[in-house]
């Protein structure tokens, strides 16, 4: 044998060769690379089970608790049967260690049963939990669809060609009728009024047509409302008579036609509304600058030559003079609508003076009425109106006073509200006033 250790004569343990030992590792790498090489020379094969994994099934709990307790009554059987210090149990007897291990084995295995029972009881609830919220997103996602029809109908993209948002309205108004659970929301959708004499639901856009295009029927006792119940089969043709409805031909067409004279007749109303009042300032100029009703024909085609919409220019100095009922009508409302509000500041009614002076014109004599109210969020906190004029019949208190009964009567001036006041004070206020103008 050799002195050196390199130089000794191994064998290979796999496949039976004779080598030096040096060489060992080599041959090894070579030969056998699923191979690992021991200190001693001894080679061992690579654990199957690490590179593959382990196959066979292994056992549950149960089976493995009750093979460990068999294993154990057995050993305990064979030790008793062979110890001559215990007495030897007869067969049939186990004896009250083995009853007592035996009992404990069959409570361990009950309580993995009801442990099994329980996550299996976890297991249907997490289900039926998940069931819930999948329900619920089902939910979700059936009004987001009704939402976003909705806002379909109420905006229209400005990018996309007008063919193209009509074709979107018509789809989106189809979903929103199919999804109705109720005759009203089904009109409100589809433009339709009922009839009482015939009982049926005519379109608003075809209810011009000769023929019965537009009109649907529907037996009302069936019921409107399905909010909270099933719908019946008659409801459901209904709605879906009434979408087919709004893709027809004539439909539409009757549609655009009348788009296009509400759109005419709410510009003729604008353009009215811009020229009358351009017409009521000028006439109110001459009220207040106490200027000749003639004026107001040269006022017009002045305004007409410098490119301001005043609509006809045949217009008659009649007008100005026609429209100073409307003026005082206007501001007398106003005034009946102040006294009868009440006060931000007190939340109570305006306090009123009410002061009277006769007046003659034109050889008639008039009593006068004039107020004074309390106007705090104006400049001035008094601010003095007319009330208006009634002819004297008789000149004594009492009928001075019947006349300002009536007047309250007529703007609704109630007894707290009125304030005495002298006269002095109230014609100081006007002459501030006319004073301020």
């Amino acid at each position: 044998m050799s002195a050196y250790r390199s130089r000794q004569q191994v064998k290979c343990d796999h496949c039976g060769s004779e080598m030096k030992r040096d060489r060992l590792k080599e041959h090894t790498k070579s030969l056998h690379p699923n191979c690992e090489k021991l200190e001693q020379g001894r080679l061992k094969s690579r654990n199957l089970l690490e590179m593959f994994g382990s196959k066979t099934k292994r056992p549950t709990t149960e089976q493995s608790a009750l093979s460990t307790a068999t294993e154990h009554v057995e050993l305990e059987a064979i030790a008793s049967s062979h110890s001559p210090s215990r007495p030897n149990v007869v067969a049939g007897d186990e004896g009250p260690e083995n009853t007592r291990k035996r009992k404990a084995i069959e409570m361990e295995i009950d309580s993995n049963d009801s442990q099994e029972e329980n996550s299996q009881s976890k297991r249907v609830k997490s289900c039926e939990n998940v069931s819930d919220k999948l329900d619920s997103i089902l939910k979700s996602l059936e009004d987001l669809k009704l939402s976003a029809s909705e806002n379909k109908l109420k905006e229209q993209p400005k990018e996309q060609p007008k063919g193209d948002c009509k074709i979107m309205e018509l789809e989106a108004l189809k979903i929103l009728i199919q999804n109705a659970k109720s005759i009203d929301r089904v009109c409100d959708l589809a433009r339709l009024t009922m009839s009482a004499s015939d009982e049926a639901f005519r379109c608003d856009a075809c209810s011009s047509c000769v023929d019965m295009r537009g009109v649907f029927r529907y037996d009302v006792t069936l019921g409107t409302d399905f909010t909270n119940s099933n719908q019946p089969q008659g409801f459901r043709n209904f709605k879906k008579n009434v979408a087919k409805h709004q893709h027809t031909e004539s439909h539409l067409k009757n549609v655009t036609l009348r788009a296009e004279e509400n759109e005419a007749a709410r510009k003729l109303k604008a353009n009215n509304q811009s020229v009358g009042i351009t017409l009521g300032k000028q006439a109110y100029r001459l009220h207040k600058y106490c200027r000749p009703y003639a004026d107001f024909e040269v006022d017009l085609l002045l305004l007409s030559d410098a490119k301001v919409n005043v609509g006809n220019i045949n217009h008659s100095w009649k007008f100005a003079s026609e429209l100073r009922p409307a003026f005082a009508e206007a501001v007398d409302s106003r005034v009946k609508d102040y006294i009868q509000r009440p006060l931000e500041a007190t939340l109570n009614l305006p306090p009123v003076g009410i002061v009277t002076d006769k007046i003659t014109t034109k050889r008639r004599t008039g009593q006068m009425f004039a107020g004074v109210l309390f106007t705090p969020a104006m400049d001035n906190l008094l601010t003095p109106v007319s009330l208006g004029i009634e002819s004297v019949t008789k000149h004594d208190g009492d009928s001075i006073a019947q006349d300002i009964h009536e007047l309250c009567k007529i703007y609704n001036i109630q007894g707290p509200q009125i304030l005495p006041i002298l006269p002095s004070q109230c014609s100081n206020e006007i002459e501030a006033k006319n004073e301020v103008k």
